[in-house]
């Protein structure tokens, strides 16, 4: 059954490339095949989908929205940083900040079938569907492309979710929420919420889970001076 969806997406992914030209604007429409692509992304996004969700791991994780009934003052404060929004759902952003004229065809090409944008500070990073790493990143302000070889034939959950998706299982491939959420650094928030005065949050130490992605010597992942207080 599997097997018959994704050939259906990839028949109707090609479909709607073909349909959509080469052209250099970045008109999205909410055709039939993009909506078929988000609808595959929302399979492994939890916990909007946990009913389906294979992962023990996962269903432990509540989501940072549900952070917020109790704790809205420290919600507010992660909302404010670029890790709670950097990775977004291709419908969720009015357009891609990439230059699609400079733009190789390989790229070109596959822009209908985008269906994650990790927008970063300096850079741009494209997935697609069935989350693929386009092999280039787009680096602001010089307005180019740098390809990326150990990007090639990368899973974006495998490859980048560790830092990128919170709550990602290994074995599944599934996680909680996109980008960095409240239980990246907290840890899953179930038994918690099921009694907070018995189960108290975890709370890590000074930049303890900041060094988690920052500190690997990563390029992309610059080192930076963390003292303090994330939030109250």
């Amino acid at each position: 059954m599997l097997c018959k969806q994704l050939i259906s997406y990839s028949v109707l992914a090609a479909i709607s490339i073909l349909l959509a030209g080469c052209g250099g604007q970045d008109n999205y429409t909410k055709s039939t095949a993009s909506t078929i692509v988000t609808e595959y992304i929302f399979k492994s996004y939890f916990p909007k989908n946990k009913d389906s969700c294979v992962s023990l791991k996962v269903k432990n994780y509540m989501g940072s929205e549900n952070c917020k009934v109790c704790h809205n003052n420290q919600y507010k404060t992660w909302k404010k940083y670029y890790m709670s929004h950097f990775v977004k759902l291709r419908k969720d952003i009015k357009r891609v900040p990439v230059d699609w004229y400079s733009s190789p065809t390989e790229i070109r090409n596959k822009k209908e079938g985008i269906v994650i944008v990790v927008n970063g500070k300096q850079t741009v990073a494209i997935v697609i569907k069935p989350w693929e790493v386009l092999p280039y990143q787009y680096v602001k302000g010089k307005e180019s492309l740098r390809y990326r070889k150990r990007w090639t034939h990368s899973d974006y959950r495998y490859d980048c979710g560790g830092c990128h998706l919170t709550g990602l299982d290994k074995n599944t491939l599934e996680f909680s929420e996109l980008g960095v959420g409240c239980e990246a650094c907290h840890g899953p928030g179930k038994h918690h919420v099921d009694n907070p005065k018995l189960n108290h949050i975890f709370v890590p130490k000074g930049n303890e889970a900041c060094k988690t992605c920052h500190f690997q010597g990563i390029k992309h992942s610059k080192r930076f001076n963390f003292s303090g207080i994330f939030h109250k």
